[in-house]
């Protein structure tokens, strides 16, 4: 035992010489390296330096990476503004709720996604706006930053669902993504939505929660006039197990429309 605790006591004392080693060894080019692949570096290159940057937490880097995140240049401010995310200088908060106003949508794509790495609870209000970007690529990533803010992102997706269109269905997206009773009210009130895609949306989320309110909204669709519709919610409920799902699918073998007999025919084989 005492032999394991002096290899314990030995190990860590060498991390951290190490990682004090580590961080001494960083020279100007070195450095000056690493802040070029984060401006200029493929993906790959740019996700090792921003991570590297993160573990030797070099006073020199992380002020450069603050001043790129401010560059009038966009590309240089998007740039630095996602290596606020990952770096996580002092400030970096600040200046990513600065950037999810910014007018080019390069730069407010990198702090929503920053904004999500980070948590940065107090930007919730501010990605909720962004749901209804006229970027998509922007949209997207806010619902992933939203998500990741978990019950401090449900309050403006809740105001989302009052929303139109694609901005209803991200919202619906990012709840599924939360856990809890929280999001879960939500995605039930998004299953009553007048819109058909969010309802079936929703619905199906509900599914993967195993909330019996998805199978209600599927099986009443199952009863909607327009064929479409109820061969969609007949395919959804291939992956609902209750009674009411295979009752409703059941019955909608005998719908008069071939499309929607052969969904339900295919979700209840899948069922077995």
């Amino acid at each position: 035992m005492v032999h394991l605790k002096a290899i314990a006591v030995f190990a860590l004392g060498f991390c951290v010489s190490s990682g004090v080693e580590a961080r001494a060894r960083l020279q100007p080019h070195q450095r000056e390296a690493l802040l070029r692949d984060l401006e200029k570096g493929t993906t790959g290159r740019r996700n090792q330096a921003a991570a590297r940057l993160y573990h030797l937490q070099d006073g020199e880097a992380n002020a450069a990476v603050l001043r790129m995140a401010s560059h009038p240049r966009a590309e240089v401010r998007a740039a630095g503004v996602w290596a606020l995310g990952v770096v996580r200088p002092r400030g970096a908060g600040a200046l990513v709720l600065r950037a999810l106003r910014d007018r080019n949508a390069k730069v407010r794509r990198a702090a929503a996604d920053a904004a999500g790495m980070l948590r940065l609870a107090g930007a919730a209000s501010r990605l909720g706006r962004l749901l209804a970007d006229k970027e998509r690529s922007v949209r997207v990533k806010a619902v992933q930053a939203l998500s990741r803010l978990r019950d401090k992102g449900l309050p403006p997706l809740k105001r989302a669902l009052m929303g139109k269109g694609e901005v209803q269905l991200l919202a619906v997206e990012a709840l599924a993504r939360i856990p809890g009773r929280g999001s879960s009210a939500l995605l039930q009130r998004a299953s009553r939505s007048r819109a058909l895609e969010v309802r079936l949306l929703a619905a199906s989320k509900l599914l993967e929660r195993f909330n019996p309110q998805g199978s209600r909204v599927l099986a009443r669709l199952l009863l909607h006039e327009q064929a479409r519709w109820r061969a969609r919610a007949a395919r959804l409920l291939a992956r609902d197990h209750s009674a009411l799902g295979r009752r409703a699918l059941t019955r909608a073998l005998r719908d008069p429309d071939q499309q929607v007999r052969r969904a339900a025919a295919d979700a209840l084989a899948r069922r077995r």
